[in-house]
C-alpha cells in the first residue's frame, strides 16, 4: 500500500517516489509530496489519521475549525500545509542538507523492476517527479532553496530574509 510504484496505493492517483526523496521529515506517514501533500502536513500536524480523514473534501477544515475556534478554509488549511512543508524544508537547508543529493534506495523505485506480481516491470520515475515538484513549489531545481517570493507569499518573511539576505551593493566599502 505505500509503494511508491503503486498506483491507488493511500489513495494515490499517480506514483510518488517524491515523498521518499524530497519530503524533509521521511518516514512519517505521508500521502504525497508538493502540492499533493499540503493536506497531509495538517493531517499530521493535528493528530488525525491519514486512513480516517483522507479523501473528504472540506472536512480537515471543518474539523481544524472546530477544534481551533478559527473559521478556516480548506484553502487557507492547505495553505498552512504548504508553510509547514516551506518551513521543515528550510530547516534542513539550514543544517546543510539538500535532499537532492540523498539517494533513495534503488528497490523503493524499481530498479531493477521486479519481474512478477501486479508491480512487475513498474519503475517510479523519481527524477521527473522531482524535477515537476521543485517546479510546483518554486525550489530552486538544483539547491531546492524555496524562492524568495513564495516565501513572502506564504508569509515567512522572516524565514526569506534569512534564506536570502539582502547583498552588498558593489564597490568598495567604508571603513
Amino acid at each position: 500500500m505505500h509503494d511508491p510504484k503503486l498506483i491507488g496505493g493511500m489513495g494515490a492517483t499517480r506514483p510518488s517516489a517524491a515523498r521518499y526523496h524530497l519530503e524533509p521529515t521521511p518516514g512519517r506517514h505521508m500521502l504525497g509530496f508538493g502540492p499533493s501533500g499540503f493536506q497531509t502536513h495538517v493531517l499530521n500536524a493535528s493528530g488525525l489519521c491519514l486512513a480516517a480523514s483522507y479523501g473528504r473534501g472540506d472536512r480537515l477544515a471543518r474539523f481544524i475549525s472546530a477544534v481551533t475556534g478559527w473559521n478556516r478554509t480548506m484553502d487557507e488549511t492547505l495553505l498552512a500545509g504548504e508553510r509547514m512543508l516551506n518551513m521543515r524544508h528550510v530547516f534542513n537547508l539550514r543544517e546543510g542538507i539538500n535532499p537532492l543529493k540523498w539517494a533513495v534506495h534503488p528497490r523503493i523505485i524499481g530498479d531493477p523492476p521486479l519481474t512478477v506480481g501486479p508491480l512487475a516491470g513498474i519503475r517510479a520515475d523519481i527524477e521527473a517527479q522531482d524535477y515537476w515538484n521543485l517546479g510546483a513549489l518554486d525550489w530552486d531545481r538544483i539547491t531546492t532553496k524555496p524562492s524568495k517570493k513564495k516565501l513572502l507569499a506564504l508569509g515567512l518573511k522572516d524565514v526569506a530574509e534569512a534564506l536570502w539576505p539582502p547583498t552588498p551593493p558593489p564597490g568598495p566599502r567604508p571603513g
